[in-house]
């Protein structure tokens, strides 16, 4: 299992996991990290991934961790243990989240994020004791600020995956996995828990729809026992931008009065012009990818 990092002056772990990805791909999110401000240890996992990629999140600051890939001549192909479900990323990195916290119990915050298609504007770390310690909670969960009839890849998601739960949770708003935080005991039986629920869900899985970690995720929030110990953002707080959602309806928004997330002089912002400290599917938006793109050439 992964190395034990040891006693660090570093408070909160920030995790990722990188898989069919190259240098390229995942530019934006590794310097806007690094410009951020961002002091505490970053974490990749590597599954499926190239040399160069390795080299890359070694080069820029990451501690990388290859937990079930098996090495070949141009990198290393992701490989699950005998025994073990059939591989899914997008559920298998929340196994190895867990196990890391479980062996390194010194941090206090941890964040995990997707990669691709997410960027930081400011270091996050002062706003989880904002957010959790003042208000004695456990987690940040980001909300994408639209319920499931008006989401179609949620909803078919969930339908697929989890029918015995699909109209329990109609009514809900999506919580979105990509950006994920909290204390780091409460996030490690959290992020257990989304992998053993995504279990269950490939076993409705079709070929098309084959990331259960999203639909598990939220399966686990609307029960009490989580939601309790859950601080929920929206697009109209300076946490995270979940900009996919609004992308695709965005009359729903306006016709909740959800605050819409703005770019305005390369500043992705809320509606009273704060900053986000995250940013996630920027490359929804054509003209705001080829912004971002350019900016961290």
């Amino acid at each position: 299992m992964p190395l034990n990092t040891g006693e660090t002056k570093c408070s909160t772990v920030l995790f990722t996991a990188v898989s069919d990805y190259t240098p390229a791909n995942i530019r934006n999110f590794v310097q806007s990290l690094k410009y951020s401000g961002f002091s505490g240890d970053k974490v990749a996992f590597a599954f499926t991934s190239q040399y160069s990629t390795i080299e890359y999140l070694r080069n820029s600051g990451f501690i990388v961790l290859l937990p079930t890939s098996e090495q070949t001549e141009w990198g290393y192909i992701h490989t699950q243990p005998n025994g073990y479900p059939r591989k899914n990323v997008f559920s298998d990195r929340f196994l190895y989240y867990s196990l890391f916290l479980k062996s390194n119990t010194h941090y206090k915050y941890c964040i995990s994020t997707d990669c691709r298609d997410v960027i930081f504007q400011h270091d996050p770390s002062n706003y989880l004791s904002q957010k959790l310690d003042d208000k004695d909670l456990d987690i940040i969960g980001s909300l994408e600020d639209i319920e499931y009839p008006f989401e179609n890849w949620n909803d078919e998601n969930l339908r697929i995956n989890f029918p015995e739960f699909h109209m329990s949770l109609r009514t809900k708003i999506i919580v979105n996995a990509g950006v994920i935080a909290g204390k780091t005991s409460p996030m490690s039986e959290l992020f257990q828990s989304i992998y053993l629920i995504s279990i269950g869900g490939r076993k409705h899985s079709s070929i098309k729809l084959t990331s259960t970690d999203q639909s598990a995720y939220n399966i686990l929030l609307s029960q009490k026992i989580w939601s309790d110990r859950t601080w929920y953002s929206t697009n109209a707080d300076p946490w995270a931008a979940q900009i996919g959602s609004y992308v695709a309806n965005q009359q729903y928004f306006h016709s909740s009065r959800i605050s819409l997330p703005q770019f305005r002089e390369g500043i992705f912002m809320n509606e009273k012009r704060e900053p986000y400290l995250i940013v996630h599917q920027y490359d929804r938006i054509k003209k705001w990818k080829e912004a971002v793109d350019i900016f961290y050439i």
